[in-house]
């Protein structure tokens, strides 16, 4: 009786003959010894891709690969019509000026400004937090020379103002929206300027709330206390403006009750925007009291890397500004 080895099984169990004598080797194995070696070679030689080469000492047996004369041929066009679509690329390139909205990365940001502009110091403190070499030139607008660069940028003569290779944009929530868009990278743009169209409409809605209420309020206010240190004060001037000013103050006071910051849990774009007018408050020594909720905020407005670089310039300057 012929004892065969379970294939799932991994120990050996001895075949036996019919005679009963013990074989070493399997009885699909004792098959192929009966089979000549020229067949059992001819088998592997089938096995084996016939565009590969055969293995031989010989170079002159050596078989190369088939390939049919047709292919070769097509081949052969295709990489003379791609030489050809190359060279007429780079003609059409070379014969047409560079277009300075794709090539803006040449050359540093020139960037006109006076450290002694709120707006200016948005601008600077945007390109920090972007990491950004900024080429700065400082405006002088008693030089006329200044002045009329300026003019030949922007018809409005005004700074900020920046030259990014021929792009030239003005304002300074315009600026620093290019700033963080353009080279802020996608952490720091989720943080300023979030993609997602409802976060970016309501820091919006807060970039409009400064331009339109906060900061116009924010700077009647401090030219007042300017002008009232130089000459004989408008007491109810004065109290008219504070009213005002504290109307818009109890407005941006109810957005922080819940939030750290006004935009998200980090500063944004409407922050940084909103912080210059704050910084004017500080200047005169303006009664806060009553908002600790603005109070909190803008100390930790002033714990971010570049605040106080940025703003260095409108505490040492005064306040000084023209834009």
């Amino acid at each position: 009786m012929i004892q065969h080895r379970d294939p799932y099984d991994s120990t050996y169990k001895t075949s036996y003959s019919k005679t009963g004598t013990p074989r070493s080797r399997l009885p699909w194995q004792d098959e192929q010894q009966n089979v000549p070696q020229k067949l059992l070679s001819r088998r592997s030689n089938h096995s084996r891709n016939r565009f590969e080469p055969e293995e031989t000492s010989n170079p002159a047996l050596a078989r190369t690969p088939f390939r049919p004369p047709e292919l070769e041929e097509a081949r052969a066009n295709l990489e003379r019509l791609h030489a050809k679509r190359g060279a007429i690329e780079q003609e059409v390139l070379s014969s047409q000026p560079p277009d300075p909205f794709t090539h803006r990365r040449r050359k540093p940001i020139r960037f006109y400004q006076s450290r002694a502009s709120p707006n200016c110091s948005v601008v600077l403190f945007c390109a920090r937090l972007a990491k950004l070499n900024l080429d700065f030139v400082d405006v002088d607008f008693r030089n006329a020379a200044v002045v009329e660069e300026l003019k030949r940028l922007s018809p409005l003569g005004q700074i900020p103002l920046i030259d990014d290779n021929g792009l030239v944009i003005g304002e300074s929530r315009s600026i620093a929206k290019y700033l963080v868009t353009e080279y802020g990278g996608r952490r720091l743009v989720e943080q300023l300027y979030p993609e997602d169209p409802a976060t970016r409409a309501y820091v919006d809605c807060l970039l409009d709330l400064d331009i339109g209420s906060v900061w116009p309020a924010a700077l009647a206010y401090f030219k007042a206390h300017q002008s009232a240190s130089q000459s004989e004060p408008d007491g109810q001037h004065l109290l008219d403006l504070g009213y005002r000013l504290a109307e818009h103050l109890g407005t941006l006071s109810k957005l922080l009750t819940t939030r750290k910051f006004f935009g998200t849990d980090y500063a944004c774009l409407a922050d940084i925007s909103l912080s210059r007018s704050f910084v004017l408050l500080h200047l005169v020594d303006a009664n806060l009291a009553q908002y600790p909720n603005l109070v909190q905020w803008f100390a930790r407005m002033r714990q971010l890397p570049g605040f106080h670089e940025a703003f260095e310039g409108v505490y040492g300057g005064g306040g000084a500004y023209r834009d």
